[in-house]
C-alpha cells in the first residue's frame, strides 16, 4: 500500500521511519534505491532487507532514470502476468466464444492458451489462477537478494502480494 496515498506520502512515511530508526526497503526515488538490500545492525550480526510488492497499481513501481528522464519514485515491483487456469472443455467453449465474435482471427486449435478480451485461458486440471512473474524482475530481485546476504549475516525477503492461491481456499 506504499502509493495509496501518493509519492508525497511514501516520502513521508520513508522520513519517519528513518528519523527513528526504522530500517525499511522497498521503496525509494528510484528502482535502485527501492530494490537495494538496507541493513540494520544487532549485537548478534547484520541483517539485510530486500522488499518488493507483486500487488500494486501500473504507476507505483519504481524507474531508474534514462538518458535524460529522471527516475520515478516508487515501489520495487515483481511483475506477474496473470492468466485464468480451465479444462479442456471450457477451453473450447472459449474458443467457440472467441470464434463467433467479430474482429478475432482464427487461432490454432492445437494451442493449450487462448487469449480473449485481453485474458488469458491456460489449459489445467482444474478451474484457477496462473501467475507467470517477469524473468526480469526476478533476476533483478534476486541480484539484490544475494548483494544482501554477501553485506550481511542473514538476509530476509519479503513480498507484499494479494494473488489468491491455494493458501486462501
Amino acid at each position: 500500500h506504499t502509493l495509496d496515498w501518493g509519492i508525497e506520502a511514501m516520502r513521508e512515511t520513508s522520513r519517519a521511519l528513518e528519523q527513528n530508526g526504522i530500517v525499511h526497503a522497498g521503496v525509494g526515488e528510484t528502482l535502485a534505491l527501492a530494490g537495494a538490500p538496507r541493513c540494520l545492525e544487532t549485537h548478534r550480526g547484520r541483517v539485510a532487507l530486500v522488499s518488493f510488492a507483486s500487488s500494486f497499481t501500473p504507476m507505483s513501481r519504481a524507474c531508474d532514470p534514462a538518458g535524460e528522464a529522471p527516475g520515478r519514485p516508487g515501489l520495487n515491483a515483481l511483475r506477474l502476468a496473470k492468466s485464468v487456469v480451465v479444462p479442456r472443455e471450457m477451453l473450447e467453449s472459449l474458443r467457440q466464444i472467441r470464434h463467433a465474435l467479430p474482429g478475432y482471427p482464427p487461432v490454432d486449435q492445437s494451442l493449450d492458451l487462448l487469449i480473449l478480451e485481453e485474458a488469458t485461458y491456460r489449459l489445467g486440471d482444474k478451474v484457477g489462477y496462473n501467475f507467470e512473474p517477469d524473468p526480469r524482475d526476478v533476476a533483478y530481485i534476486l541480484r539484490n537478494v544475494r548483494q544482501g546476504k554477501q553485506l550481511s549475516d542473514f538476509c530476509i525477503a519479503t513480498n507484499h502480494g494479494h494473488e489468491p492461491g491455494e493458501w486462501c481456499q
